[in-house]
Parts: C-alpha cells; structure tokens; sequence
C-alpha cells in the first residue's frame, strides 16, 4: 500500500503542484478583491463634513491655510485603505504588497479553514452580543443613579 501511495504522489506530483499554485492564486485575488471591496464600503459611508470639521489644520490657535476638500478626501483614503494594505498609496498598490500576497497564496489552504472558524467565531458573537446588549444597557442605566 505505501508503495502505490507512493508511486500516486511521485506520479501526480506536477499535477498536485499546479493544483496547488492555481489554487493559491485563485486564493490570493479572491481576498484581494475582498479587501478592496470592504475598503471600498468603508469609503463610501464616510462623512466628509465630519472630516473637515476635524481637519487639524482647522483646529487650534495657529491657523494654517485650509487644506484643499480633494486632498483631504485623498488622505482620508488613504488612512482608511492604510488599515487594510501595505503601503501608502490609494488606490493600493501590488507591488506594495507582495508579501501579503505571496502569504496567501502559499498558505491557501489554512487561510481557508482558518477564515471560516473565524468569520463563525465573529457572527456567532455579533448575534449573542445583539441579543443581550440592550439588555446589558437597560440593566446599566437603572441601576446608575
């Protein structure tokens, strides 16, 4: 038996590696695009009133000439992508994130099982925390004088 097993995986070796690299790929741009889009979400749900509001530039005694709304918005985009990619450009950079990249690609196959303990784990805890926050904040409220 271990020598078919073995003559199997000395046999299909070629065609497990590129099942292997095509899978990794597939892999990495799938989470790639994942990452855009919630970069994406985020950006567009921004308040850019708030943004000027806040701007440093804007806030204190030493008032520095404003800071144009486009570059503003610009460096908002850029913080918010900063916190998902390597790098600091916007839109982000490949080259910037070779790394990441190459990590998924290699690791494809734990990343997966990895991921879906974890997007279990989240889902579970945003329901219970849904179910008993407002209960939670009721009980807070009432016993605070």
């Amino acid at each position: 038996m271990i020598d078919t097993v073995a003559d199997f995986v000395i046999n299909q070796y070629p065609i497990i590696l590129i099942g292997y690299v095509i899978g990794g790929i597939v892999y990495a741009l799938t989470r790639w695009f994942i990452r855009l889009y919630k970069v994406r979400q985020v950006i567009l749900n921004i308040d850019f009133e708030e943004t000027l509001k806040n701007d440093p530039r804007r806030i204190g005694s030493e008032r520095l000439p404003p800071t144009p709304l486009e570059e503003l918005i610009l460096l908002k985009k850029k913080e918010i992508a900063r916190k998902y990619f390597d790098g600091y450009s916007y839109p982000p950079q490949v080259s910037e994130n070779k790394g990441m990249l190459f990590s998924w690609a290699v690791a494809w196959p734990f990343l997966i099982i990895w991921n879906m303990i974890a997007d279990i784990a989240t889902e579970s805890w945003k329901w219970v925390y849904n179910r008993i926050s407002q209960t939670i904040q009721n009980l807070s409220n009432k016993i605070m004088p």
